[in-house]
């Protein structure tokens, strides 16, 4: 099995595009082209070790300037962002890849009572606080990759609570 902590990011794109097509389609979860986007080298080699380990094609990168760079050559299925980063925040990043065809998720340790709606405004999927684990990341993913995969259905009526008045 390749270790991609030790090539450079350029072997490492090389290797997970030289095989098969695209993988947005599979039904196995972590078949996935990931996109991590953190200046903690701890997560990156963290993330790196995990989803190598499920069989992702794993790229880590310091910066979103980093990131918007490499978006600009290839298609990711699922993009992770730190919020604050060197340079460009998170959400200034995903406000500029609004329009890609990605899981966006939005990680953080300086949660806010605003950062979620802003996020959600920024096109951003899936929004997690750090410390995070990678029990959190994932059944996170999985919500949103199967959310995506889902067969639309009609409007459904909305069911009647018990406090109809009461505020949300």
């Amino acid at each position: 099995m390749l270790h991609f902590l030790s090539i450079s990011p350029f072997a490492l794109v090389k290797h997970c595009w030289m095989f098969g097509p695209s993988m947005k389609h599979t039904q196995d979860m972590w078949h996935k082209r990931i996109l991590l986007i953190d200046d903690d080298a701890w997560i990156r080699d963290s993330m790196a070790v995990f989803f190598e380990s499920e069989g992702s094609c794993f790229l880590a990168l310091e910066t979103a300037e980093e990131g918007l760079n490499e978006l600009a050559r290839r298609d990711y299925d699922i993009v992770i962002c730190d919020y604050r980063l060197p340079g460009m925040d998170g959400l200034s990043f995903f406000k500029l890849i609004r329009g890609k065809d990605s899981v966006k998720l939005l990680i953080t340790a300086y949660g806010t009572d605003t950062l979620p709606d802003e996020a959600r405004a920024a096109g951003v999927d899936g929004y997690l606080v750090k410390p995070l684990d990678m029990k959190a990341i994932e059944s996170e993913l999985r919500r949103l990759v199967q959310g995506r995969h889902a067969v639309p259905r009609g409007p459904e009526k909305p069911k009647e609570r018990g406090n109809a008045n009461r505020a949300h």
